[in-house]
């Protein structure tokens, strides 16, 4: 299927139909033709309403400023934003002219900015001013000092030689170049030659690179596809039956791959409306929800235990609310039917993904209740799923916990400037190793029961424990670090530390605190923190971390 219409009929698990070809502009294109009256984005933050042809003009003006800008086909550039219309409209304009659109956590520290944008060479950054207490202009200036005297798109910084530009998307830094500068450049570019330079692009050009956790510390660049994004935006829409008469509240960040494309694009090419929320508030999206009528909601488990607990949660109509997904972590079959119930979500489904191959499970609306509410569902249209021992990488028969695998059209392209890590994720037979340990059911049902890596998910967000142990270790009274998930009832996991610490040394928590935060996100921040005198070891020296887990469960009384 070369181009794919948004009226077909949805897909069974076992039709043999092509996959999308198009590019994430052409299709978006075609899409706000098709419904260029229907609201494409509503941002009632700012009190703006866009129809889909509003925001292809908004797209369009971006993406023909950039081609001013010098931007070529391939070269990345980078986010560093709260969610807002200017985010979706430039994630589909850099798309649209070949570039590569780098995604960046909103709670990153300085340290986390500087080595996101080094790694990804981006050549140019658009960022907004930040929020709780974080000041990214700040950050910015602090990592380029050399902006405050050069001319706008001729930075030559030393820390980022690669940076060429960087532009305010709230134009308040009058030092730089705006969102509006840019599109006032672009005004005498042709239509002609910004459809000269999309008809270029191939279906399977990178588009999106997104930073992931991993064992290794350092976060790993996650490089997709035209073809990744749309076609599980596509398949994952079409098993919620999505249309142009939803109304989706989007509030997931738009760095992540559940807020950007199983929310927003995926919004896009049904020719639904976005109301779109800068960052999660439990009032702010209640009252949304309310005011506009939304038949749907995505989110994280955490995200639905605080609109559920709102002291005010039964003064708000949610009466039109139907459908969603949820995804990020376990989710309880009791959430589950607490969510259907008082929040009328009775075609809510679960997810399961990851940014590698972004949805890869999914419980359909067909599917036996109690399938919907206590498994991740069945291997989405275009994916196969292995249940292997990870010691012998032998299959397992159903019912047997192992490794989940998958060989899926959604997979990832690889990790940017890491082919090592990117052949011990995808084995020789285009099998992508999850790390995560999972049980088969009979008629193909998955439950996730545990993982292999060691990667904590605290609300939804997955953090490498071993990134923070090697920054731990880095602090001059600090011999060794051990870092754990425990159970957390809001957050699904917390983040437990246990220190070693150097003889004649003393440190306190608050010591630890403020050296972590000073160099990483706040949200990696442990909870709880042990000084002990000694680890519990294997024979070969292997901390028994599931030893120390377990201390701190008892201790604090978290089971």
């Amino acid at each position: 299927m070369l181009y794919w219409d948004p009226t077909n009929e949805c897909m069974s698990r076992n039709e043999k139909e092509d996959f999308s070809k198009e590019t994430i502009g052409g299709i978006i294109d075609r899409m706000c033709i098709k419904y260029e009256n229907n609201e494409a984005i509503v941002y009632r933050d700012k009190n703006v309403r866009y129809s889909y042809r509003d925001f292809m003009k908004m797209y369009d003006g971006i993406a023909k400023g950039l081609l001013k800008l010098g931007i070529k086909k391939g070269d990345h550039l980078s986010i560093w934003s709260l969610n807002s219309p200017e985010w979706i409209a430039l994630q589909i304009a850099t798309a649209k002219i070949g570039a590569v659109l780098v995604c960046i956590n909103i709670d990153y520290s300085k340290h986390e900015l500087e080595f996101n944008l080094k790694h990804s060479n981006s050549k140019a950054l658009f960022f907004s001013k930040g929020y709780n207490g974080n000041n990214y202009a700040d950050s910015v200036y602090s990592i380029c000092p050399e902006l405050k005297y050069c001319f706008q798109g001729k930075l030559s910084s030393k820390a980022l030689p690669d940076m060429k530009s960087v532009i305010s998307l709230d134009g308040e830094d009058k030092n730089l170049m705006s969102l509006q500068n840019l599109i006032e450049m672009g005004r005498d570019v042709s239509d002609e030659e910004l459809l000269e330079r999309s008809k270029s692009l191939e279906c399977y050009d990178t588009t999106n690179i997104q930073y992931t956790s991993g064992t290794t510390g350092n976060p790993k660049a996650v490089m997709s596809t035209h073809y990744n994004i749309i076609n599980n935006a596509i398949i994952s829409g079409k098993n919620l039956d999505y249309s142009e008469k939803d109304r989706l509240l989007v509030c997931l960040p738009l760095f992540h791959v559940m807020g950007c494309v199983l929310s927003a694009i995926q919004c896009l090419l049904y020719g639904s409306t976005i109301v779109l929320v800068d960052r999660f508030q439990t009032t702010k999206v209640l009252e949304y929800l309310d005011k506009e009528k939304c038949t749907g909601l995505n989110g994280v488990p955490t995200m639905f235990k605080f609109l559920l607990s709102h002291p005010d949660f039964y003064n708000f109509n949610l009466s039109n609310l139907r459908k969603g997904m949820i995804a990020g972590s376990y989710c309880p079959p009791d959430l589950m039917k607490e969510i259907m119930d008082k929040m009328n979500m009775n075609e809510l489904c679960i997810v399961y993904g990851q940014t590698e191959a972004m949805g890869i499970t999914q419980t359909l609306i067909s599917d036996p209740f109690d399938k919907r509410i206590s498994t991740v569902g069945r291997g989405m249209f275009g994916t196969e799923i292995k249940i292997i021992n990870p010691a012998t990488g032998k299959e397992v028969p159903n019912g047997v916990e192992g490794e989940l695998i998958t060989k899926t059209e959604y997979i990832m392209k690889g990790y940017y400037k890491n082919q090592e890590a990117t052949q011990k994720s995808i084995d020789k037979d285009g099998w992508l190793h999850t790390g995560d340990l999972a049980i088969k059911d009979e008629d193909g049902y998955c439950k996730i029961i545990g993982r292999i890596k060691d990667i904590i998910i605290r609300g939804g967000e997955n953090i490498s424990a071993k990134e923070i142990e090697e920054l731990l270790v880095k602090h001059e009274s600090i011999k060794e670090a051990a870092v754990v998930g425990v159970p957390d009832k809001n957050l699904g996991e917390e983040i437990c530390a246990f220190l070693i610490i150097e003889d004649k040394h003393t440190l306190s928590r608050e010591d630890v605190v403020s050296f972590i935060q000073d160099n990483l996100a706040k949200y990696k921040i442990p909870k709880y923190i042990e000084f002990v005198t000694e680890f519990p070891t294997t024979t070969s020296g292997k901390i028994k971390k599931f030893m120390l887990k377990d201390y701190a469960i008892e201790k604090y009384s978290l089971k």
